[in-house]
């Protein structure tokens, strides 16, 4: 009776020390989990840094290929790779070092490296305290449990890491050193690629499908660049201080609206050719342009052709085909040039036989003209024959000026000066333009 109890009591034993194990090593493995996310964390936020430059600088980690993990602990302060108090040697007192490389290997810096990659190894081998020696076994139980990232180094063939089920192997960091624990990071690990998700902070990987925001605005954006367009369905494009530049693609509204100053670089000559209707420009004095029918044309309202309907009298449009001015009478619209008389008054004086007349002063295109309206008339009886035929006239001269020849003629022609009678007539300066 007493030995079968004996052989109970061992059994006991020996299961709760296997369970213990079991529990240390599933403990080990989380512990390994959690400082090769740190580690892949690190690699994702400074990817771009440490393949573009030979000696990349970056803040608490004077050696940024071997970040170690105090470094990591400590770094960033608000939110570190390594959570704060969390101890840094395993429940069997295990700890780690980190080392990075860049792919592919022998890549030069900014030039060819495309990624990176790494080993997390453990500092020193498992040794199993009742031998003294390395104990490959549980180091490989071990690094099953962390996963498919994990892999140790057996007794026998301590110069090669080997992953579960030999999924992988690597070269021993350590020499020919058995029991030795470590993970892969960064490129090539499973625990990095489900990171390919997320969109890096630091540009380095370029999208691969749409950002969908889920309504919300994007805030603080220094440049926003777009090689196509940039368009709203329904709201607005605005800048309140800046501007709005696309160098080759488009700024498209369907039913909103682009607010703000809108700034027409493109400077056309007017009635040089255009390829795309309705396009806008402006000229060398800032006048706009319209592109209509192949020519930059001046804008300078609607768009109407002659004989089209109109319901606003008096209102001014341009026909689409030469740029022609029309204008609204009744309801259809008309030549504005025929409805203007070709003659424009400038002004008018009294004027007697000799009075010398200066010409007005036409804009570009006119010419000086006049005309007469008699005010007074007079019939001269008192001699024979009588003088009863007026002639109010004006010839070019002195310079710039008209003289006026204002005279009564009688039937043999003889002339005397209106000025006798005291006669006056107007004279109606006017500019005659095309």
């Amino acid at each position: 009776m007493l030995a079968v109890s004996g052989a109970v009591l061992l059994i006991w034993n020996r299961m709760q020390v296997a369970r213990q194990i079991e529990e240390t090593d599933t403990s080990v493995a989380q512990h390994g989990k959690l400082v090769q996310a740190g580690v892949n964390k690190f690699i994702s936020d400074y990817r771009l840094t440490l393949i573009s430059n030979a000696a990349p600088a970056i803040p608490g980690f004077p050696v940024a290929l071997s970040p170690t993990l105090e470094q990591l602990q400590a770094n960033p302060a608000e939110n570190p790779y390594i959570p704060l108090g969390y101890n840094l040697a395993n429940q069997l007192g295990m700890t780690y070092t980190v080392s990075l490389g860049l792919l592919p290997a022998g890549c030069t810096p900014g030039v060819s490296c495309t990624d990176v990659t790494g080993i997390i190894a453990s500092t020193l081998p498992l040794i199993d305290s009742a031998t003294g020696f390395a104990d490959g076994s549980r180091v490989g139980s071990i690094a099953n449990k962390i996963g498919l990232d994990a892999a140790s180094s057996k007794v026998g063939a301590g110069t090669v890491l080997t992953g579960p089920a030999g999924t992988w192997a690597e070269v021993n960091p350590s020499g020919n050193v058995p029991g030795i624990l470590v993970m892969r990071a960064g490129y090539g690990s499973g625990a990095y690629n489900g990171l390919e998700h997320l969109l890096p902070r630091d540009g380095s990987r370029a999208m691969s499908g749409r950002l969908r925001l889920g309504g919300n605005p994007i805030v603080d954006v220094s440049t926003l660049e777009a090689s196509s367009h940039i368009s709203t369905l329904t709201g607005n494009i605005s800048s309140n201080s800046g501007s709005i530049t696309t160098q080759s693609g488009n700024i498209t509204t369907t039913t909103g609206k682009v607010s703000a100053n809108y700034l027409m670089t493109s400077n056309q000559a007017p009635l040089s050719t255009c390829p795309d209707p309705n396009a806008i420009a402006t000229a060398a004095d800032g006048t706009v342009l319209v592109c209509r029918s192949g020519l930059w044309r001046v804008h300078t309202g609607p768009i109407a052709d002659k004989g089209a309907p109109c319901s606003q009298p008096g209102a001014l449009a341009t026909t689409s085909g030469n740029g022609e001015a029309v204008l609204c009478r009744g309801s259809t619209y008309i030549s504005l040039s025929n409805a203007i008389g070709k003659f424009v008054e400038i002004g008018r004086q009294a004027v007697m036989d000799g009075s010398v007349v200066q010409h007005p002063q036409c804009d570009a295109g006119g010419i000086p003209t006049f005309r007469f309206s008699m005010v007074q008339t007079a019939v001269d009886v008192s001699s024979a024959p009588p003088k009863q035929v007026s002639s109010l006239t004006a010839s070019g001269g002195p310079g710039a000026a008209w003289t006026v020849s204002y005279k009564l003629i009688d039937d043999v022609g003889t002339q005397t000066s209106a000025n006798v009678y005291n006669l006056q007539a107007v004279m109606y300066l006017e500019c005659k333009y095309p």
